[in-house]
């Protein structure tokens, strides 16, 4: 179970090993954990927004139904399926936080530019050679950024 306590905890690993690829020159490796450090942010903010207790463990479908009895369970698997994406776009959409962010960038002219950053990253991003140290160094003070941002909007912790 990864409750959101749990998800943050998680964030905060991510980036801790993005800043050790980064300082070993492994500017790509750290590019990515960094990414997948906002997509974990986001994913968190949708289990908070939702009340779900653990928004990855897809196996126990079943058990996460309000009448399990219930055969039929293909229509909620593929609501699930929703959930189980990399875009940051979509997520945004799916934690209720467009207008929230929208208006939050539109104020902050630095919370923009680092949103701007992090939309770069794409799942994809494993599997590329392309990031200079300063790419990568950009993206993770964005990330960083982004954390503060979500620490200070979005927890209710």
């Amino acid at each position: 179970m990864n409750t959101v306590r749990e998800i943050l905890m998680i964030v905060e690993n991510k980036v801790k090993a993005a800043e050790v690829l980064y300082e070993a020159g492994l500017y790509d490796d750290s590019f990515y954990l960094c990414g997948y450090a906002i997509e974990l942010l986001l994913k968190a903010s949708i289990c908070e927004k939702l009340d779900l207790d653990d928004l990855f463990n897809f196996d126990k479908i079943n058990t996460r139904r309000l009448f399990p009895e219930k055969k039929n369970n293909s229509n909620f698997k593929q609501l699930y399926k929703q959930f189980k994406v990399h875009d940051f776009e979509q997520l945004v959409l799916l934690a209720g936080l467009f207008n929230f962010l929208t208006t939050s960038i539109e104020k902050d002219y630095q919370l923009k530019l680092e949103w701007s950053l992090a939309f770069e990253w794409s799942e994809q991003s494993r599997y590329q050679l392309k990031y200079k140290k300063t790419d990568a160094k950009n993206y993770f003070n964005a990330t960083k950024y982004i954390m503060k941002w979500f620490r200070k909007n979005l927890q209710s912790n």
